[in-house]
């Protein structure tokens, strides 16, 4: 018999293969897409450890709490945005919120991984009831 837990692996280990493929030479892809694509996957399964995700609550909540003190420092709104994709990701949307209006309105990092990284920005700030960015 086959439990819920073996076939959701079995369908995710199947769809990372097909987008795996995808991404190679013979589809139009890069050995360096392929490499991105495994290494940020990775780095998602990470995030979802209990114990990393305490870790990013409080340095969340920690640059939250200097986060007047450094609104003007060039990192912070790649370090907001960093925070805003990961509660976004995470489905958080208030703590999301709170560091996608302190992320600045150009697309830094790291939405690029996953596609146009404006179209993602923006669909994360709409996500977390932010007004639209303006156009440029």
């Amino acid at each position: 018999m086959i439990t819920g837990h073996v076939r959701c692996a079995e369908l995710a280990m199947a769809a990372n293969r097909l987008r795996l493929t995808m991404l190679t030479a013979k589809w139009h892809g890069s050995r360096e897409e392929c490499f991105v694509f495994t290494r940020v996957r990775a780095a998602l399964r990470y995030f979802n450890r209990r114990e990393v995700r305490q870790e990013i609550d409080t340095a969340s909540d920690n640059l939250m709490a200097g986060a007047d003190t450094y609104a003007t420092h060039p990192a912070s709104p790649a370090a907001h945005q960093a925070f805003g994709f990961v509660f976004d990701d995470r489905g958080d949307l208030k703590l999301a919120r709170r560091h996608l209006e302190r992320s600045g309105d150009e697309a830094i990092w790291p939405w690029a991984y996953f596609g146009d990284s404006g179209e993602l920005f923006e669909k994360a700030r709409m996500n977390a009831l932010l007004p639209p960015l303006p156009r440029r």
